[in-house]
């Protein structure tokens, strides 16, 4: 994801963070999360260290700023002219592609996306008092089955 298409009603500070954002991906192309540096972010983007941080704490701080934007955009994506059975299509390989790619160690993301979808139409049809074929409700809790299932 590069600048949004609105880039030129972004503020000088949310133009920033795309730039320094930016930086990061070109930086995770070659290096592990782990390796990368304040610095090279900056040298890569042009920026100082203390824009940096007047910015973001520290890189994961960026990265989970970044990935905020990336839902934000999918959510929008995602419900653009959809049907409800199109919506009801919706997977998260589908969302890694609308966003052009996801990290391995943030590929939930596009799961999460998923389940807020279906999650958004079974609301809908509740409040509606609808069905929707195929929709079936969906889990409250998704962390404690997941403790459930590593016992």
């Amino acid at each position: 994801m590069t600048l949004p298409n609105e880039s030129s009603s972004l503020t000088r500070g949310e133009k920033t963070k795309y730039r320094l954002a930016e930086s990061m991906k070109e930086c995770m192309c070659h290096t592990p999360v782990d390796a990368i540096t304040v610095r090279q972010i900056t040298e890569n983007c042009g920026l100082t260290r203390q824009t940096f941080y007047r910015n973001f704490m520290d890189k994961f701080d960026l990265i989970n700023w970044y990935f905020d934007k990336l839902l934000i955009k999918s959510f929008e994506y995602m419900g653009q002219g959809k049907t409800v059975q199109e919506a009801m299509q919706v997977t998260n390989k589908a969302v890694m592609e609308a966003l052009d790619g996801l990290p391995p160690v943030k590929v939930h993301c596009s799961l999460l996306a998923e389940e807020a979808i279906h999650a958004a139409l079974w609301d809908y049809a509740q409040k509606n008092g609808i069905t929707i074929e195929g929709l079936e409700k969906p889990k409250d809790n998704i962390e404690e089955e997941e403790e459930e299932e590593d016992y």
